[in-house]
Order: structure tokens, then C-alpha cells, then sequence
């Protein structure tokens, strides 16, 4: 499975990140968040533009969502 991992980068350029991974990948694939509720909030909000769903890797990871189609 195809990893996008956003440790580091910057908030202002989550979308651009997420929608070029989308273009790149077909579901499912992970995105690695961390704990930070504004990225997780920043990541599922392209997700569900781009017509996606999305859900916690395991509930004991919550920094990584696995994205699916609908």
C-alpha cells in the first residue's frame, strides 16, 4: 500500500500534497498525519472533495488514515 507521510510539512501546503497523491495513486492507500487535529481536519477535508472516504489506520494509530474509495 502507497504511503503519503506529512511529518514535517507545513500546513499551508497539505492540500497541494494530498491532491497530488491522489492524481499519483489509487486507493486505498495511507496518509500519515500525526497527532495534530488541524492536519488530520486538513487532510480528510480533500479527501472528501476529491469523492473519497477515509478512517483511522487502527485505533491504536489514530496519526494514520487509510483513504478508500466510497
Amino acid at each position: 500500500m502507497k504511503k503519503l507521510d506529512l511529518h514535517g510539512k507545513l500546513h499551508e501546503n497539505i492540500e497541494s500534497e494530498v491532491i497530488n497523491f491522489i492524481f499519483k495513486h489509487n486507493p486505498p492507500f495511507e496518509i500519515v498525519t500525526g497527532d495534530s487535529k488541524r492536519m488530520k481536519d486538513l487532510v480528510r477535508q480533500v479527501i472528501t472533495r476529491h469523492g473519497l472516504d477515509s478512517h483511522p489506520k487502527n485505533w491504536t494509530n489514530p496519526g494514520s488514515i487509510i483513504v478508500t474509495e466510497k
